[in-house]
């Protein structure tokens, strides 16, 4: 008979081992490791355990034997410890558009056709993006429709001319993106495809999602790292520093803190191949 596990909604379903399985892959760990692990964890578990205390225990055994894996384990839960505030992932959003080529501004005021409105990140080249970024604390609070048609209304006067029906002036910006670190229900996405809202979030688009962006560049929040405790990432995060390649990049405040030697490594384990899936 399989255990049964208690997930956050309050809802109890039988642990699936080769559902863990896939999520230690995903995040890099070896086949034999997987199952290694998920067959640990199934057997030392109680029936009723929490989804969070199933996580906890892969994470422990991930940290001791491949902590570069553990790392990126642990990447869904590092985007909601950029809050409680929306401000850290606006910057982080901005990061890796910046390592993708853009050059980025947060919190920008932009004129549309009827009015101005407050775009959480900009690009301005090599095309002009405005960004809607929607932050949740907890990773199971799905952007829904609501915030999509919200949006829209808005994306419509910034990418509306401007100008007489003889003008060959655009719209305030080319193209607008809404963006969460939780995923989008499904009626959201229904609505986004319809309207031409584009969407980026956790596992959405399938091929080309948060995740796969993130480790495309090499822009992993700090809060990713083992060693690194929540009070010195909200000092950092007072500095601009949200990424580890950037808090490599600022020696300055790296050689001050507790465990720098440790917290380096660790970030540079994330910022190469080796760290990386």
């Amino acid at each position: 008979m399989k255990k049964k596990v208690l997930k956050r909604n309050g809802t109890v379903v039988n642990f699936e081992k080769g559902i863990l399985e896939r999520s230690l892959r995903r995040s890099g760990a070896p086949h034999d490791l997987a199952q290694t692990i998920a067959a640990d964890i199934e057997k030392g578990m109680a029936d009723g355990d929490s989804t969070d205390m199933v996580y906890k225990e892969a994470f422990e055994i991930l940290n001791e034997r491949a902590k570069n894996v553990a790392m990126q384990y642990s990447l869904k839960k590092a985007l909601f410890n950029l809050g409680p505030t929306g401000f850290p992932f606006e910057r982080f959003v901005s990061e890796i558009f910046k390592r993708k080529g853009y050059a980025t501004a947060t919190n920008v005021h932009v004129k549309g056709h009827c009015i101005t409105h407050e775009v959480d990140v900009l690009t301005t080249e090599p095309e002009r993006i405005a960004m809607e970024v929607k932050f949740h604390n907890d990773m199971h609070t799905r952007t829904d429709v609501k915030s999509v048609l919200y949006i829209k209304a808005r994306f419509d006067d910034l990418t509306s001319r401007t100008a007489g029906m003889f003008s060959k002036r655009k719209g305030a910006v080319d193209k607008c993106i809404l963006i969460t670190n939780t995923k989008f229900t499904r009626s959201a996405i229904t609505y986004a495809d319809c309207a031409g809202v584009s969407l980026l979030g956790w596992g959405y688009p399938y091929s080309n999602n948060l995740q796969t962006c993130i480790q495309e560049v090499d822009a992993h929040p700090i809060t990713c790292l083992p060693s690194l405790s929540q009070s010195a990432a909200r000092d950092l995060f007072s500095e601009d520093v949200v990424t580890c390649r950037g808090l490599l990049e600022r020696e300055d405040l790296l050689s001050n803190m507790q465990n720098a030697d440790t917290i380096a490594a660790e970030a540079e384990m994330l910022c190469t191949p080796s760290g990386r899936r």
